[in-house]
């Protein structure tokens, strides 16, 4: 089969459940089954107008088909952004330098001076889709729980949407395709809105970095051996990990992400090789398995670019020229914008009040299970009851779930959270 027939064998993904908001994306209104001149060398076109000029040109080439299907998902059409987080310390730019094999990302977030949002462009091409330019720009942001406080961190934040909205490949309302946060699997203080976890994405959900239809969203927990060596209780502290992390995510950002363990220092941690992987104690390969997520998420949303400029940044040992790009200071950031986010940032989510009859019956079914996995769920549907003003029982049995699920968006009702509304309040689907 011809490379060109690759990317025409489907778009998006059939499995819904993959991911909350995971769709088809919409088949191309440009036809590309006849490739005229593929072989041929061509750049990506930057913007709709180019690619409809090359198009009604005769121009046929899988340049203009990723271009295309970019921005139909809201991504950039000639330019592949991967955006990194993390709080301080989690070992966010090792994991990247190791990832692409590159040393394009501060290692350390200790100096005060280096509060920017600055972008590090790989400059590839792509031998098989016949694409010289192919550029996959890493956006390095400050590490969040800054020593400056969260009058800092606000800042910081601020100055990722900045940065987002006048990157000039960047169209406005555009999505980075791939939003990678980093967090230390060592660190017991993720759970409950205090800790600088949830802050961070409590800020991350306010300024447009999160597609809710086409997730774009992978959680990587480092630091991966600290938590155990022996395989069996490995697995065990890295699931329930796992699970604390995406309803933590579910209930900040109202996606279900891919989640991926990795270790950071591999080599003086001992862990064994296999050619050119190292193995996990559950003999996981790494960091091939972070790669097949960001693959994974690339895929579901039918992101051809994003895909082809991953899988060229992964491949070892070829040449990758690294250019420091457009950069955002902190300071740049105003007072308002600063204050406004401050102002988030601090801001409680706090659960209904004992005198609300729902979060009454919400806490009285809780107890009566005395199951602590229903926990999170709970706090979840506290926390959407009270935002939607949904206080009395009888609210509630005047709605079906279809109405509520509308009402939740972009948020899933997990089957965990259906049937505490089913047992709780008699709520079910209508058919």
């Amino acid at each position: 089969m011809s490379n060109i027939l690759r990317y025409n064998e489907g778009e998006g993904s059939d499995n819904k459940d993959e991911c909350d908001g995971a769709r088809k994306t919409e088949q191309p209104s440009l036809k590309y089954t006849e490739m005229e001149g593929a072989n041929e060398w061509m750049s990506l076109p930057a913007n709709e107008k180019q690619l409809y000029d090359l198009f009604r040109s005769g121009k046929r080439h899988p340049a203009m088909e990723m271009a295309d299907a970019a921005m139909k998902i809201k991504r950039s059409p000639n330019q592949v952004f991967l955006l990194l987080v993390g709080l301080r310390g989690s070992g966010k730019s090792s994991t990247v330098n190791y990832l692409f094999e590159t040393n394009i990302a501060r290692t350390s977030d200790s100096k005060s001076e280096t509060r920017s949002t600055t972008e590090y462009m790989l400059q590839m091409k792509s031998n098989e889709w016949r694409i010289p330019d192919l550029t996959l720009s890493l956006i390095d942001t400050p590490g969040f729980g800054d020593t400056g406080g969260f009058a800092q961190d606000a800042r910081n934040i601020m100055s990722i949407r900045y940065f987002l909205n006048s990157h000039p490949n960047l169209i406005q309302n555009n999505y980075p395709n791939l939003v990678m946060i980093i967090q230390s699997i060592n660190d017991n203080r993720m759970e409950g809105e205090s800790s600088s976890f949830a802050k961070m994405l409590k800020g991350l959900s306010q300024i447009d970095t999160i597609d809710h239809y086409n997730p774009n969203v992978v959680i990587v927990l480092t630091h991966a051996t600290s938590i155990a060596r022996n395989p069996k209780i490995w697995e065990e502290r890295v699931k329930k990990k796992k699970e604390e992390v995406r309803a933590i995510v579910r209930l900040y950002l109202g996606i279900k992400p891919e989640i991926v363990v990795q270790e950071n220092l591999p080599e003086e941690n001992d862990l064994e090789r296999d050619g050119d992987w190292y193995l996990l104690p559950n003999r996981d390969k790494q960091p091939k398995i972070l790669y097949q997520a960001c693959k994974r998420i690339l895929d579901r949303a039918g992101d051809k670019l994003g895909h082809e400029a991953v899988a060229v940044g992964f491949i070892h040992g070829i040449n990758k020229t690294v250019l420091k790009g457009f950069s955002i200071l902190s300071s740049e950031v105003t007072s308002k914008d600063a204050d406004k986010m401050h102002t988030i940032l601090i801001q409680s989510i706090v659960q209904l009040s004992s005198s609300s009859e729902v979060g009454t019956m919400l806490e009285n079914y809780k107890k009566k299970k005395n199951m602590t996995d229903l926990e999170n769920d709970i706090l979840i549907l506290q926390v959407k009851f009270r935002d939607l003003h949904i206080s009395n029982s009888s609210d509630l049995q005047t709605m079906t779930m279809n109405q509520l699920m509308s009402k939740f968006h972009p948020l899933k009702i997990t089957s965990q959270m259906q049937k505490i509304l089913g047992d709780v309040f008699g709520m079910h689907y209508k058919q």
